[in-house]
């Protein structure tokens, strides 16, 4: 993690450090979530010896003492460079006077001592612009503030079954951690630094012990992969509940977090042993990264988050590498594939939590596994022939929302009017069982194997979808779309 410097004019100090009710500055709650986001990310906060002269010249004997007390909670530049470097251009000002203290902290900065200064003043803003300086480097405190907050990673809904949980809140004696223990000699000392470090972790929770669980570090670059970089230090799901495609729910908390964050990288390390695990993770874009291995032996896998240009690749590989969320709707085949609520409800449970409808299932009891996946399917009456591979799929929910709700990317297809072969082909991936099945087939039904993408926060409307030519009318069976005017103004509105 990078430490960075903040220098702090007394403007943006005094507000840390009010002495008295009536002292409580107007920007204080702003500094006091300065300071707060500031220690999470252990940056340094500093103080100019000039400054600290200032405090002591306040002729409020009891003010005065509080806040020297105060700012020996802060770090002091050491030997901070002389205003004599920009004197050539902001000119000499009288030793002891505010402009001269104002000088000295701006060539901190100009000499490069810290990486910000901090103040509320105006005047001293001014100055910076005089001096060429990247105004991004002299920030008011409501700034410093917000770009803190961006540094800091967004917590974001987890999906259906999933819980964010601090480490410390975990039972250290659950079996999931028996085989971690075994393969890591000193797993138990790790488990608690990083609980004392406030590191948090995703859990799936069954009949009170853990069936699966996923461990991360914000910021670990330690293969040079460049960019934002997050490390995934535990992935582990519990023999007995493998089944239920708990991986792919552990994986879907992942991206979520990776989009949302804006990260360019995510890496783990791995036992070659893990064969399963390996499958899943080079299923979605996951690599190893050749003759690299930590001490234990252990592969280095990595996936790339930035994807490059689009049309350089096949549309489902194109998902599989960088996404989810992930499409080449511009350069694939498109269609629009209408879904009943009480079907969407089911293949996409996700939906419910994340934009504020009615939970479908409870935390505590396991889904069907369909509902767990990335990787799903769904099966229909329309007369389409087949799906194109990569095709970008928009669902319609029908009936209530009348809107484009979720976004998926199309693996395989058949046409088929034998119920075993269709559900052999959906095998755990659909919501439909046998029964439903051989009660379709009285006519070829199209099986549709395909990866979730997305689900719209903003559902595209049937109305904006005519206005924007997609659709001509309300859609009864699957339709493609083939104006090309069409799939830019959806590839604008969905990736907006």
């Amino acid at each position: 993690m990078i430490m960075l410097s903040f220098l702090l004019d007394t403007n943006t100090f005094i507000p840390m450090a009010p002495t008295r009710d009536m002292d409580i500055e107007d920007n204080s709650a702003t500094a006091a979530d300065f300071r707060r986001l500031a220690s999470h990310l252990e940056a340094h906060l500093l103080l100019h010896p000039l400054s600290i002269e200032e405090l002591n010249k306040d002729r409020n004997a009891e003010r005065r003492r509080a806040r020297q007390q105060h700012s020996r909670g802060f770090e002091t530049l050491n030997s901070p460079p002389s205003s004599t470097i920009i004197d050539k251009v902001l000119g000499l000002a009288p030793p002891t006077s505010n402009d001269w203290v104002d000088h000295h902290m701006l060539a901190a900065v100009y000499s490069d001592a810290v990486h910000y200064l901090v103040t509320d003043d105006t005047r001293i803003h001014k100055k910076a612009k005089r001096l060429d300086l990247d105004p991004d480097r002299v920030l008011t405190l409501p700034e410093a503030t917000a770009f803190l907050s961006t540094l800091l990673n967004e917590s974001v809904p987890t999906p259906p079954n999933v819980r964010e949980r601090y480490i410390h809140e975990l039972d250290k004696s659950d079996p999931i951690f028996v085989s971690l223990k075994e393969d890591y000699p000193s797993f138990d000392h790790w488990l608690a630094t990083i609980s004392r470090q406030q590191r948090q972790a995703w859990t799936i929770e069954v009949e009170g012990s853990i069936a699966g669980l996923c461990i991360w570090k914000p910021q670990d670059d330690e293969y040079g992969l460049g960019g934002k970089v997050l490390k995934v230090s535990t992935f582990k799901v519990a023999e007995f509940q493998r089944s239920n495609r708990y991986g792919e729910l552990l994986l879907k908390s992942l991206f979520l977090y990776l989009h949302a964050n804006a990260y360019d990288w995510v890496w783990l390390s791995i036992f070659p042993k893990h064969d399963d695990l390996i499958e899943l993770l080079r299923s979605f874009g996951f690599d190893v990264i050749p003759d690299r291995q930590t001490a234990l032996g252990e592969l280095i896998m990595a996936k790339p988050l930035r994807p490059i240009e689009e049309s350089a690749m096949e549309p489902l590989e194109f998902h599989r590498k960088f996404g989810p969320p992930a499409i080449s709707l511009v350069h694939s085949n498109v269609f629009v594939i209408p879904i009943k609520p009480q079907f969407h409800r089911m293949l996409f449970p996700d939906y419910a939590q994340s934009f504020g409808q009615m939970r479908e299932f409870p935390l505590s009891v396991p889904r069907p596994p369909f509902a767990n996946g990335l990787r799903k399917a769904y099966l229909s009456r329309s007369s389409a022939r087949s799906l194109p591979v990569g095709a970008t799929l928009l669902f319609y929910r029908s009936e209530d929302a009348r809107a484009v709700t979720a976004v998926g990317v199309a693996e395989a297809s058949i046409r088929s009017r034998e119920p075993r072969e269709i559900a052999q082909f959906t095998s755990l991936r659909t919501v439909y069982s046998l029964a439903e099945i051989q009660g379709m087939v009285d006519r070829d039904v199209l099986a549709i194997r395909f990866r979730q993408d997305r689900l719209l926060e903003r559902p595209i409307a049937y109305r904006e979808l005519r206005e924007a030519g997609v659709l001509k009318g309300r859609p009864q069976s699957i339709t493609e779309i083939q104006k090309q005017e069409a799939k830019e103004w959806l590839a604008r509105r969905i990736g907006e």
